[in-house]
């Protein structure tokens, strides 16, 4: 648990987060054994909330006080959390925690501000039939009725899973639809893009997908439970079932036959049973679905009319973006992403990696291939890639949006036009490539969530991941039911060693072990990523002095400030770290206003301090004689510039500094810079 009264960058420390269990392993509890674990922190909650808790001391008041406490927002990903509410699965006909939408085929709705909200207290009520209901066969009519069983959160007054149960931007937006977009719809993917030319399907058809989520929390005996190699048989015999049948018909299907029946069969017993296929044996074989399935094939059109849909992955676009990643200048505080993007060696992307593909570098890949006016797009469908470039940066516009560090109504409002553009968009461009995911529905929710609490920055799972990761790493015994004790004792001993650390009585030699100790452990900050700003320390505080001022400076100076001029190699203002081109480029990179009062582009040349007036000397990049392809998107920050700096430098104070600038050298001789603005 965090406390929600402190700022982003100091909740979720570890000396202010509350650690209450960690579950047993080496299996998840069942749904309704999950409730055992809550109750004794529902117990404490309940008391937290009605009663009060007095502290004998704390810092503003000495004589102690009476505290109360509620849980504001539930933040996990949306299978934990409706296992812990106790409510559907995101793959039931119920799917939606929020609103009254239900039926699976409804996830592609656009029409959000039309979506009415459930009822909390029609939710609470039928939790409690549930509760109270005499036997299991009417606890699963509830059930399956209204998509709610009893959970301990419903103890809880003032407990409202359609307010309090958010929807987490972590997993939903760079786990599911970000992902779901550039690599399942758009094929960016090495194998993909290497791929021989597909061949158009004879018809579309709304398949049944294999929830992954849904499936990775099976118990591995659970017969439902699908391997790897049986999720990637799944997509193939469904592709296999679409392909057009030319020339023999007989001859076709007895390929497919052969094609189908080397599959995996629990694979093939997925796609049977969700086309109905009937089970001629009380155990089918793998042939005996295959039979099934040609009997299916034989009713569905054999060929199409339609030409083939255009390959937009190509050798050449890999290329593009590995090309973008590799040599685009970037400050040190953006994390870096995988140079191998869309090959195997670049591993399983984490959620922070995809943020910044699809704010960065995917845009400016993809606009210097497929926006308007590019030498590549003109030779294949110029106009069909422009449609798929407009409908793709609907979506970074959405994530863009929904990453600034401050929001608004309008802000909300505009993230939530912007997915819906993008949905509608990839159902009418990418009809075969579509389908209907939870996660297409819950993204609209987010908007409400951000009415509620604020930027996602504040909300999101990122620090909990990071928590959890680094219990993980803890060093333990290795035995269920030991090693969860330990971590959670060597959390708890390591948190109240760092509040130690704070106190104002604490001795100087203390003191100092806090260095090492942070060093060897990490700051306990869970909120830490490269790009929150750190706190400055020593090193910070002792610029690098020069005897001399360099010449070219030496001329926008008096000789009084020549004096007492301090030249600076870094310097960091308000938690970022800003340097001069030949220290490192990435962090000279800005976007300032200029002294002529207007929004400029430019390379930090010096740095130097006069009494405690800190100054950037400036070259600007100096203005594009090219047509700017980004101006098209408003929401993704970049433009054209020439790759040629002006000869004067302007000085400016810091304050003038706007935000850091990506640069990538385009094709064309000119550059691009994208600005990292995140407010």
């Amino acid at each position: 648990m965090a406390p929600l009264g402190l700022p982003a960058d100091r909740r979720y420390k570890a000396e202010n987060m509350y650690l209450a269990a960690i579950i047993p392993g080496p299996r998840e509890p069942s749904l309704e054994a999950l409730n055992y674990y809550l109750r004794p922190i529902i117990d404490a909650l309940v008391v937290s909330w009605e009663r009060g808790v007095f502290h004998s001391r704390v810092a503003a008041e000495p004589d102690g006080c009476v505290s109360r406490s509620a849980i504001a927002a539930a933040v996990m990903d949306l299978v934990a959390a409706r296992k812990t509410s106790q409510l559907a699965a995101h793959s039931a006909h119920i799917y939606c925690s929020v609103c009254s939408c239900s039926v699976l085929n409804t996830r592609g709705r656009t029409d959000f501000e039309s979506w009415t909200p459930r009822d909390p207290a029609e939710m609470r009520k039928h939790a409690e039939n549930w509760r109270d209901a005499a036997s299991k066969v009417e606890r699963e009519r509830i059930f399956q009725q209204h998509g709610v069983r009893w959970s301990e959160l419903w103890r809880l007054p003032y407990w409202d899973p359609t307010r309090q149960l958010v929807v987490d931007s972590m997993h939903c937006i760079f786990e599911g639809l970000v992902p779901y977009h550039f690599r399942d719809i758009l094929g960016l993917t090495a194998a993909h893009a290497n791929a021989k030319e597909e061949m158009p399907s004879a018809f579309v058809y709304d398949f049944k997908a294999v929830d992954v989520e849904i499936n990775q929390g099976l118990d591995a005996k659970d017969e439902k439970k699908l391997s790897e190699k049986a999720i990637s048989d799944v997509k193939h015999i469904q592709r296999a079932l679409c392909l057009p049948i030319n020339g023999d018909v007989e001859d076709a299907m007895k390929k497919l036959h052969k094609a189908l029946a080397g599959k995996n069969l629990k694979a093939l017993c997925f796609v049977g049973s969700h086309l109905d296929v009937p089970r001629v044996k009380a155990k089918m074989t793998r042939n005996d679905w295959a039979d099934g399935l040609i009997e299916w094939r034989r009713r569905q059109p054999l060929t199409s009319d339609k030409p083939p849909a255009a390959k937009l992955a190509t050798p050449e676009v890999i290329a593009r973006i590995q090309e973008v990643i590799r040599d685009t200048a970037t400050p040190s505080w953006l994390s870096s992403v995988p140079k191998e993007f869309g090959e195997a060696r670049a591993g399983t992307l984490k959620a922070d990696e995809w943020r910044i593909l699809c704010t960065v570098y995917l845009p400016l890949a993809l606009i210097s291939l497929w926006g308007f006016g590019a030498s590549y797009a003109a030779t294949k469908n110029p106009g069909f890639l422009l449609e798929v470039l407009d409908n793709t940066m609907m979506l970074v516009s959405a994530v863009t949006v929904l990453c600034k560090r401050s929001t608004n109504r309008r802000r909300s409002k505009k993230y939530g036009e912007y997915l819906a553009k993008w949905l509608e968009g990839i159902q009418e461009l990418h009809p075969e490539r579509y389908s209907d995911r939870t996660n297409n529905h819950m993204a609209f929710h987010i908007l409400d969530f951000l009415r509620l609490f604020g930027p996602v920055y504040s909300w999101w799972c990122f620090p909990f991941e990071r928590l959890i990761g680094h219990l993980q790493r803890l060093p333990h015994n290795d035995k269920h039911g030991e090693a969860e004790a330990t971590m959670l004792n060597s959390y708890l001993r390591a948190s109240k060693l760092r509040r130690w650390f704070q106190r104002s009585d604490c001795p100087p030699a203390l003191r100092q072990v806090k260095r090492f100790f942070n060093k060897a452990f990490g700051d306990g900050n869970f909120a830490w990523s490269l790009e929150t700003p750190q706190p400055e320390d020593e090193n910070d505080k002792s610029p690098q002095r020069h005897n001399e001022v360099p010449e070219d400076l030496r001329r926008y100076m008096t000789p009084e400030e020549s004096k007492r001029a301090i030249v600076m190699a870094r310097f960091k203002h308000d938690g970022v770290v800003f340097t001069r081109s030949l220290t490192h480029l990435g962090n000279s990179l800005i976007r300032y206003y200029g002294n002529d009062d207007t929004e400029q582009y430019g390379c930090i040349k010096h740095i130097y301090k006069v009494g405690n007036r800190v100054k950037f000397a400036v070259q600007r990049h100096l203005s594009a004689k090219r047509s700017d392809p980004f101006h098209r998107y408003t929401n993704f920050l970049a433009t054209v510039r020439s790759l040629e700096l002006s000869s004067e430098v302007e000085c400016i104070p810091i304050e003038h500094v706007i935000c850091h600038v990506a640069r990538w050298a385009l094709p064309t001789g000119d550059v691009a810079l994208v600005s990292l603005y995140k407010d």
